[in-house]
């Protein structure tokens, strides 16, 4: 499934965004907001993930179970 910012990235090609700035706009997030998805550091919440699916025209839910996922990792991987 894909990250956070595989889905950010995403939102940038289809509304021809050049600037992770505008996309954070789009989404209604910060500029550090994007960069901390981008290192991994947070992943979306609920309201971004339906912002997100609105965007890209894709089932929000989609969106909500790949956050998730994404969540359940990194936990598992900070608890080792």
């Amino acid at each position: 499934m894909p990250t956070s910012i595989e889905y950010v990235d995403a939102v940038k090609d289809k509304l021809g965004l050049r600037s992770d700035y505008a996309a954070s706009k789009r989404l209604g997030i910060t500029r550090g907001t994007v960069s901390r998805y981008r290192r991994g550091e947070c992943v979306f919440d609920d309201e971004v993930c339906f912002a997100v699916a609105m965007i890209l025209d894709i089932n929000p839910f989609e969106v909500v179970i790949a956050a998730h996922l994404e969540r359940a990792k990194d936990t598992q991987t900070k608890v080792k």
